[in-house]
Order: structure tokens, then C-alpha cells, then sequence
């Protein structure tokens, strides 16, 4: 998925839902194959710009002068997504 790509899905789910909605992030295969789960989702606890694998990359919060190349959202475990 292209930034370009992430952004229009993300101005069209805008348009539906309230703009302090959180984001979550699910495991596409498995939900598929097992169903979708509340237990089963991540929040999303960084985004960085890096110019390069591997981390650590280029924080979108403090301005590092380097050239990006890849957007990685990271995540963290959800322990109360679902509730």
C-alpha cells in the first residue's frame, strides 16, 4: 500500500465515522481465514519515515533532514480494544 493509497482509505473512513475514532490494526489472513476478532487487534503506537531498512528510521515527530523512502506504522499490544 502507497501513502497516497492509506490516506484516501483513510479520508473516505473519515467521511463515516467521527474524526476521534481510533485506528486499530488486524492481521488481514487471519481474520479472513479464522473471522474477525476484537482480541486480535494491535493500536498503532508510532509512525516513522526511514530512508533505509533497517531501523531505527526517521521519527515524523522530530524533524531529522533525511531523504524517506518508507512509511512503517508500528503497533503496540491492545489490551482493551475491545471493550
Amino acid at each position: 500500500m502507497t501513502i497516497h493509497e492509506l490516506i484516501t482509505a483513510l479520508t473516505a473512513a473519515i467521511e463515516t465515522v467521527p474524526q476521534d475514532t481510533e485506528v486499530l490494526l488486524s492481521f488481514e489472513p487471519n481474520a479472513m481465514k479464522e473471522g474477525f476478532d476484537w482480541e486480535h487487534v494491535e493500536t498503532i503506537s508510532d509512525v516513522r519515515v526511514c530512508p533505509h531498512w533497517p531501523l531505527p528510521g526517521t521519527s515524523v515527530v522530530v524533524e531529522e533532514h533525511e531523504i524517506p523512502s518508507k512509511v512503517i506504522l508500528f503497533y503496540d499490544l491492545c489490551d482493551n480494544c475491545y471493550e
